[in-house]
Parts: structure tokens; C-alpha cells; sequence
């Protein structure tokens, strides 16, 4: 959720990153576009190697 100069900008300096535009959204794109939103963070966690829900060693509650 940057402006896409700085995001192109961010993902040439950031490991792990990936860069995705949602067209006709602004500055409120999880209001303005959610289920892009969505959809885009679900591709990007659901890559191999990355977080598994079901795998609940890897995830840690303190209360």
C-alpha cells in the first residue's frame, strides 16, 4: 500500500518481497479493494516455504 515508484523502489532494496498493483485503488486499498487485497496476501503466504497454519509448532500464543 505505497505509491508504485516507492514500492518498485522498496522491492529492489527488500529480500522475500514481491510487488503487486491493484488498479483504479488508492491510499484506502483494503476499503477500496479487499477481496484484491485478499487474494494478493493469500498468493504471497501461500508460496512454498512459507507459513503453514496447520503447522502449529511454528506458531506461539503468550498471554
Amino acid at each position: 500500500m505505497t505509491p508504485l515508484s516507492a514500492g518498485c523502489r522498496l522491492a529492489t532494496l527488500l529480500a522475500d518481497v514481491r510487488s503487486e498493483v491493484i488498479l483504479e485503488a488508492g491510499h484506502m486499498l483494503p476499503v477500496e479493494a479487499p477481496d484484491q487485497v485478499l487474494d494478493a496476501l493469500r498468493g504471497f503466504l501461500m508460496q512454498p516455504g512459507r507459513y503453514n497454519p496447520a503447522d502449529s509448532r511454528r506458531c506461539r500464543y503468550s498471554r
